[in-house]
């Protein structure tokens, strides 16, 4: 009886089939969810660093204000006082600060975040700051910044 185990235990070697679909369906499984984790967070990575660019775009306004008494949409005026920010005149989507100017007291910056998303900051002489985020440009743009102040929260993203 011995020697018959002995024999069938020499006769069964590797893993069946199954066995290895299983431990590839596993380690498929192991690698989507560590994909979804490092996409979600550098997407936040991203969003952080778009949110930064504003924030310095605001204090640069707000500087330009204390000094010379008016908001600006001019890229030498924002780099007088942040010279490493990129300015853009194009679309908010575009990378870099999108700047608009609807009079001295009135002024909405806007970031684009590479993943995608877009931020604006609304900024009115003796109001408080307002903060949006929208999900693209399109939706950015039908709820930008139009000179009054729009419904956005106070308190930041």
């Amino acid at each position: 009886m011995r020697q018959g185990l002995t024999a069938r235990i020499r006769c069964e070697r590797g893993f069946t089939l199954v066995e290895l679909m299983v431990v590839m369906l596993i380690v498929a499984l192991l690698v989507t969810m560590g994909l979804i984790a490092f996409q979600s967070m550098a997407d936040r990575a991203q969003n952080s660093d778009a949110q930064a660019d504003i924030r310095q775009g605001i204090i640069a306004e707000e500087a330009n204000r204390n000094e010379y008494g008016s908001y600006t949409a001019t890229e030498a005026d924002i780099k007088s006082f942040v010279p490493s920010l990129s300015i853009n005149t194009s679309r908010p989507s575009d990378p870099g600060l999108y700047i608009d100017l609807f009079s001295a007291d009135i002024v909405c910056v806007h970031q684009a975040s590479q993943s995608g998303r877009v931020f604006a900051v609304y900024l009115s002489a003796g109001e408080a700051v307002r903060y949006g985020e929208f999900a693209d440009e399109a939706t950015a743009l039908g709820f930008a910044c139009n000179g009054t102040a729009p419904a956005w929260p106070t308190t930041g993203w």
